[in-house]
C-alpha cells in the first residue's frame, strides 16, 4: 500500500513540475489568442474541420487585418478590433462571454446565448442578440423545422449600437469560426442590445407598485383596527363571497352567497362608522379565514367547487406543456416528438373543453341565482343594478392583473429571452378590455390576451336576463328561446368550420387562418353556457324536493353514458395530432359534426355530471369533486386564471439559456407554477375581490 501511494505521490509532483515549466514560457499576451484557439478549435472539431491543428494560426493571420484600416475605423470597429486581436486581461470575460456554436443542431438547438450576466457586468460592454435565418438547402435536416432561426450572442463595446453590428456580421462570423457551409438568408439580421445601466423603470412601474402598496397599507391598517377595536360581528357571520354566486371562477357556494344581509350585519352597520367598516372590508385578518372557511349550507351545489378547481388545474396544465411563449428550446425536435403522444393528445390538447367547463358554470349560476332572486322579490329586479354589481365584481381584479402584466411583468425579466420582444406588454387599446369587447376585434390587437374568455362570458351574461325572466314567466317560452340560441349558435359554427376549412380539434383550429379568431367568440362557447342555464332552471325547481338514492343500475348507466361522450369527443384525436398544432382531417363532415357539436355534448356530459352528483347523493364521483379542500381553491380560480400565464412568462423569460423539454421537467415545472400562481392569486383575492364585495353591499343598493 505504502509503494502505491509514493508512486501516486511522485507522479502528481511530476505532473505539477511539466505544467509549471510549461506556465514559464508562456507569455501573459498569449492568453487571449489560447482563448481564440480554443474556441475555433472546439468549433473546427465539432462541424467536421479536420486540419484545425495549424490553422487557428492562419486564420487569425488572415483576419489580424481587423475591420477596417485605422483610418476607416469607426469608434465601434477601433473597440471591436482591440477586444478580438488585442485583449487585454480584463477585456477577456467579454470574449469569453461570446456564444458559439452549441452542440444540438441536429435536434433544433440553434440557440447560441453566450453568457448574459457576465456580460451586462461589464461596465464598457453590452449584451447583444443577433437573429438570423439560415437557408435550409444549406443545414443538415432537420426535422419540422423550415427555417432554422439562429440565435447569437456576443458582447460587444458600449461604443456600437444595433445598427453597427449587421455591418461587421462576416467578421464577427468568421472570427468564431462559424464555417459549416451555412448560407444567410439575404436580410438583415435583428440586433437587440441591452447593458446593466439600460435597465430604467418607467413612471408607470412607479405608480402600479405605489398602488399595490396602498392596497397593503389598507390590509394592514384594517387588520390593526379589527385587532384594537373587534367588531360585535362574529366573524363566522361576516362571509360574503369573494364574487358573485353567478360568478364561475369565484367561489359561488349557491343562493347561500346572494342570501340578504344577516340581522347582525345590519345592527353592525348602524353601531359601527363608515370609515370602521371601509378598513375592515381590507383586514387580513378576517379576510384570509374567509377565504378558507370550508362550512356549507344545505342547498349548495357543493360538486361545482371541484368542477372549478380541477378545470383550473387542467387549464395551467396545458398551458406550461402546450404554451409556444417566445422561449428557445434546447431540444424542439424532441418536443415536437413528445406533442405526438397519446398523452399529449388526450390531457393537452383537450385543454380547451376547460374553458368550456367555466362557461357551463356561469351559465348554471348565474340562472339558479338569478331565479332564486326574483322568487324572493316577487319577480322584480333592478337589472340595471344587475349588470352594474357584476361589473364591479370583475373589473376590479381584471384591472389589477393587466396593471401587473403591463407595467411591472416587462421590468421583472432581465435575460436573453427578453430581447427582441416589445419593451411593454400594452398596448393602444387597453379600453377595449374594460369594456369586455376585446374579442370582438381579433385575437392580434387584443391587449392582455388571455382575458378573451371574460368578454365571451360578459357577453353571454348580457344576454342571460332576457332568457331567466322567460324560465321564470313561461318556463315552456324560456326553455324554447334557450333551444333556439343553442341552435343557432351551433349551425353558426358549423357554417364557420366550412367557410374556413377546420380541423376536427377545438385546439388546431387557432393555427388555421380565421381560426384563432373564432375560437374568442361568443358563439361556439354558447352552447355549454345554455345548457348550463337549462340546468340552473332544474336545480331551482328541485331545490326542495328530497331526491332519493339513485338506484345503482341506473349509476352505472350514466356512467357510461359519460364514457361514450368522452370517447366522441376525445378519442378520434388519437394519431391526428401532428406537429405544432396541426391535424390531418377526419373528413369534412366528421370535422364540421366535431366543430358544431363537440362543445354541446360537452356542456351535456357536465350536466348530467353534476345533475347525478347533486341529486344521487354520496358516491366516489361526487365526494371528490365536494371534498373541502376544493373550496378556496375555486374562489380563487378567477384570479388564478387571469396570472397563471403571468406568471409562466415570468419564469420563462428569466431563463440565460435554452430549456430543456421532458414531460418530468414540465410536470415539476407545473407544480412550481401553480403554487405560485395560487399563492398570488390568494393575495388578490383577500386583497381586492373579497373587500370589493363588502364595499359593494356597503355603498351600493342590491339588484
Amino acid at each position: 500500500m505504502k509503494s502505491e501511494v509514493h508512486s501516486l505521490m511522485a507522479l502528481f509532483l511530476l505532473t505539477l513540475m511539466v505544467i509549471i515549466g510549461h506556465a514559464e514560457h508562456t507569455t501573459p499576451s498569449s492568453l487571449a489568442d489560447r482563448i481564440r484557439e480554443a474556441a475555433g478549435k472546439e468549433d473546427a472539431d465539432r462541424y467536421g474541420d479536420s486540419n484545425n491543428t495549424d490553422e487557428s494560426v492562419t486564420h487569425r493571420e488572415t483576419i489580424s487585418d481587423g475591420f477596417c484600416s485605422n483610418i476607416q475605423c469607426s469608434p465601434c470597429q477601433r473597440d471591436l478590433n482591440q477586444l478580438l486581436f488585442n485583449a487585454s486581461d480584463e477585456q477577456l470575460q467579454a470574449l469569453d462571454a461570446f456564444g458559439r456554436p452549441a452542440a444540438g443542431l441536429l435536434a433544433g438547438n440553434a440557440a447560441w446565448f453566450g453568457h448574459f450576466s457576465q456580460c451586462t457586468h461589464l461596465e464598457d460592454f453590452q449584451y447583444c442578440l443577433i437573429q438570423l435565418k439560415a437557408k435550409e438547402a444549406t443545414l443538415p435536416v432537420v426535422k419540422n423545422r423550415k427555417n432554422i432561426g439562429i440565435k447569437w450572442g456576443v458582447c460587444v463595446p458600449k461604443a456600437c449600437n444595433e445598427k453597427d453590428i449587421p455591418d461587421n456580421m462576416d467578421a464577427l462570423l468568421e472570427f468564431m469560426r462559424v464555417n459549416f457551409n451555412t448560407q444567410l438568408e439575404e436580410v438583415s439580421p435583428t440586433v437587440s442590445c441591452v447593458s446593466r445601466d439600460s435597465k430604467e423603470y418607467p413612471t408607470s412601474f412607479y405608480v402600479t407598485v405605489s398602488l399595490f402598496a396602498a392596497l397593503l397599507a389598507l390590509m394592514i391598517l384594517g387588520s390593526i383596527v379589527d385587532y384594537m377595536e373587534p367588531s360585535e360581528i362574529p366573524k363566522e357571520e361576516l362571509r360574503p363571497d369573494g364574487t358573485a354566486v353567478d360568478d364561475p371562477r369565484g367561489s359561488s357556494e349557491g343562493p347561500r352567497g346572494d342570501k340578504p344581509a344577516s340581522s347582525v350585519e345590519q345592527q353592525s352597520s348602524h353601531t359601527s362608522s363608515i370609515w370602521k367598516q371601509f378598513l375592515l372590508a381590507f383586514a387580513f385578518t378576517r379576510n384570509f379565514p374567509q377565504l378558507m372557511d370550508v362550512k356549507s349550507e344545505k342547498g349548495d351545489v357543493a360538486c361545482l367547487h371541484g368542477i372549478r378547481a380541477i378545470s383550473m388545474l387542467w387549464v395551467i396544465f396545458g398551458h406550461v406543456l402546450g404554451n409556444d411563449l417566445p422561449v428557445d428550446i434546447h431540444n424542439p425536435v424532441e418536443k415536437n416528438q413528445l406533442r405526438q403522444t397519446v398523452f399529449f393528445d388526450i390531457i393537452v390538447t383537450n385543454t380547451t373543453y376547460a374553458v368550456d367547463t367555466f362557461c357551463f358554470l356561469s351559465g348554471l349560476l348565474v340562472c339558479y341565482t338569478t331565479l332564486i332572486k326574483l322568487d324572493r322579490q316577487g319577480g322584480k329586479i333592478r337589472w340595471g343594478w344587475f349588470y352594474v354589481h357584476r361589473y364591479l365584481r370583475l373589473t376590479p381584479i381584471l384591472g389589477a392583473a393587466f396593471l401587473i402584466n403591463s407595467n411591472v411583468v416587462p421590468h421583472l425579466s432581465f435575460s436573453p429571452m427578453m430581447l427582441g420582444l416589445p419593451a411593454g406588454f400594452g398596448c393602444a387599446n387597453w379600453w377595449r378590455n374594460f369594456l369586455y369587447i376585446q374579442n370582438l376585434y381579433g385575437f392580434f390587437t387584443m391587449c392582455y390576451h388571455i382575458s378573451w374568455y371574460l368578454a365571451v362570458d360578459m357577453q353571454l351574461f348580457v344576454i342571460s336576463p332576457v332568457l331567466i325572466y322567460a324560465l321564470y314567466k313561461k318556463p315552456a317560452l324560456g326553455v324554447g328561446l334557450i333551444s333556439a340560441v343553442t341552435c343557432t349558435a351551433c349551425l353558426f359554427t358549423g357554417y364557420k368550420a366550412i367557410l374556413l376549412n377546420l380541423p376536427a380539434s377545438c385546439l388546431s383550429m387557432i393555427s388555421y387562418p380565421g381560426g384563432l379568431d373564432m375560437y374568442i367568440q361568443a358563439y361556439p362557447r354558447a352552447p355549454p353556457y345554455m345548457v348550463g342555464m337549462l340546468l340552473g332552471y332544474v336545480i331551482y325547481k328541485m331545490r326542495e324536493i328530497e331526491m332519493p338514492t339513485l338506484p345503482k343500475v341506473l349509476t352505472v348507466v350514466h356512467w357510461v353514458a359519460i364514457i361514450f361522450i368522452l370517447e366522441g369527443i376525445m378519442i378520434p384525436l388519437i394519431g391526428h395530432h401532428g406537429p405544432i398544432y396541426t391535424n390531418p382531417s377526419l373528413g369534412r363532415g366528421l370535422d364540421v359534426a366535431f366543430q358544431t357539436l363537440s362543445r354541446l355534448f360537452w356542456g351535456i356530459m357536465m350536466a348530467t355530471i353534476v345533475g347525478f352528483c347533486h341529486f344521487g347523493g354520496p358516491g366516489l364521483v361526487n365526494n371528490i369533486l365536494s371534498w373541502k379542500c376544493w373550496v378556496p381553491l375555486s374562489r380563487c380560480s378567477f384570479s388564478a386564471y387571469l396570472l397563471h400565464l403571468v406568471i409562466l412568462g415570468v419564469y420563462q423569460m428569466q431563463q440565460a439559456l435554452p430549456m430543456y423539454h421532458t414531460y418530468s421537467i414540465q410536470i415539476f415545472t407545473f407544480l412550481g407554477i401553480t403554487t405560485a400562481t395560487y399563492l398570488i392569486s390568494m393575495l388578490l383575492y383577500t386583497a381586492i375581490q373579497l373587500p370589493i364585495t363588502k364595499l359593494e353591499r356597503l355603498f351600493l343598493p342590491r339588484a
